[in-house]
């Protein structure tokens, strides 16, 4: 798998890294952190998946996320990491700001997604996020085209 690394890393870039590689791994192979890295705002141990962009902030840097757009991701707890190549949100990825750009999704329920797929593991279609409490056939509806599985 290929994921773009950038932000405050030695060595930013795109690296080929093995599947099931996690953000320390990916981190580690752009030389390491600089020292304004702010490395409590990421997952270190979350795995990472092909086309992903991991984004290392810097100490009190603020997030200039544009929802729907390749952006640079500032993790909110959930990782650094985006998966906007195709326009669509990856449901197995997505940061809770990622999934709060989705209609009829706000905060409470993007968390309800979070903890969905922490406790039951990725989801493997588009159709199990029906599973999230909060989101039934009307609110499927609205955003199966702008989301995916990977």
């Amino acid at each position: 798998m290929v994921v773009y690394v950038t932000g405050a890393v030695k060595n930013p870039g795109v690296y080929t890294l093995e599947d099931g590689m996690r953000v320390k791994d990916a981190i580690d192979l752009a030389g390491g952190i600089l020292p304004e890295a702010d490395l409590l705002r990421l997952n270190l141990a979350k795995k990472l998946h092909d086309e992903d962009k991991l984004y290392v902030p810097k100490i009190g840097e603020v997030s200039s996320e544009q929802p729907g757009q390749e952006s640079l991701i500032v993790a909110d707890g959930t990782g650094g990491i985006s998966s906007y190549s195709d326009g669509k949100i990856n449901i197995n990825t997505a940061s809770l700001s990622e999934l709060d750009t989705l209609p009829g999704i706000g905060p409470t329920t993007a968390q309800k997604i979070i903890d969905y797929r922490t406790q039951n593991g990725p989801f493997k279609s588009i159709e199990d996020i029906k599973n999230v409490s909060g989101i039934g056939e009307k609110k499927f509806e609205q955003i199966k085209d702008k989301i995916k599985v990977d």
